[in-house]
């Protein structure tokens, strides 16, 4: 997609794959279980944070995966934007 152009040419510059790669997100709680789903949570990436919001309106995931290809980041960015109100760090 061209608007993670700019994102594979960073990540092309900045790593050498295969490489360890941290990702954050933060999602209103309510979406919690369809952003273990779309992801993987719990099936096949096991070892996530989970910290709650100071009232409790958002969740943020932190978690780290073996990335092989710069394009594997892009795809976890691409199904974590499916979900209404997600930002990612």
């Amino acid at each position: 997609m061209p608007q993670f152009q700019k994102l594979r040419e960073l990540l092309e510059k900045n790593y050498s794959w295969p490489a360890p790669y941290l990702f954050k997100f933060i999602i209103p709680t309510e979406k919690e279980g369809e952003f273990k789903k779309i992801l993987g949570l719990d099936e096949t990436i096991k070892q996530y944070e989970v910290r709650a919001s100071g009232r409790g309106k958002y969740l943020s995931f932190t978690f780290s995966m073996s990335i092989v290809h710069s394009d594997e980041v892009i795809e976890v960015y691409q199904k974590a934007i499916t979900i209404q109100g997600v930002l990612s760090l």
